[in-house]
């Protein structure tokens, strides 16, 4: 690993706190779903006290019982459901995990966004390995990730156009030379291009 267990931690809790400014622009009350993991809990504890601080309202749910723990979200009504699953978990697990979660958000009939976390995104393959055509029919029109553009300083909120099988840009803002550095060194250990 380039980065230590400090600088992941660190890199998540930034990524939540510009995140946070992105979600609050567009809904009132989010859901927070992850798994319990050290990397995915720094990262929704920081959203969900972000979130709150701008006046805003957010819960967390952890997966323990995942039947009951999409009750529990679904109960709360949320304009749109932030997905975490990642961390620790190899890509199978992930896999696995977005495909049952989202199956039972739609046996649920839930009728409101849903926000996947860029790493969950990328390692289900941008859904691929999740979706069948009742799943895919049924996220269509609301299913959105970020990403990053390192070289230029940006995170960017996006559409997932699943009919198409691409990303249109909704969003975007500036991120902290730090945090730009701390991603490109866990992403990509890559000298970042601005800084020359």
């Amino acid at each position: 690993m380039i980065t230590t267990f400090e600088e992941e931690i660190k890199v998540r809790s930034l990524t939540a706190s510009k995140l946070a400014d992105l979600l609050v622009e567009q809904y009132n009350k989010i859901a927070l779903l992850s798994i319990k993991d050290n990397f995915c809990i720094s990262l929704v504890s920081t959203l969900y006290s972000k979130i709150i601080e701008k006046g805003k309202f957010s819960e967390i749910f952890f997966i323990s019982d995942l039947e009951t723990t999409i009750n529990e979200v679904i109960n709360f009504q949320p304009e749109v459901i932030c997905l975490f699953i990642g961390g620790g978990l190899n890509k199978e697990k992930v896999i696995q995990y977005t495909k049952d979660i989202l199956e039972l958000i739609k046996d649920f009939s839930y009728e409101g966004d849903i926000f996947i976390h860029a790493r969950t995104y990328l390692m289900t393959e941008k859904l691929n390995k999740v979706l069948n055509n009742s799943l895919k029919n049924y996220l269509v029109e609301r299913v959105y990730t970020f990403s990053f553009d390192l070289d230029k300083g940006l995170m960017k909120i996006l559409y997932i156009d699943l009919e198409e099988g691409k990303e249109e840009v909704l969003r975007e803002t500036n991120i902290l030379f730090v945090h730009n550095e701390l991603l490109n060194k866990s992403l990509l250990k890559r000298k970042i291009k601005f800084e020359d």
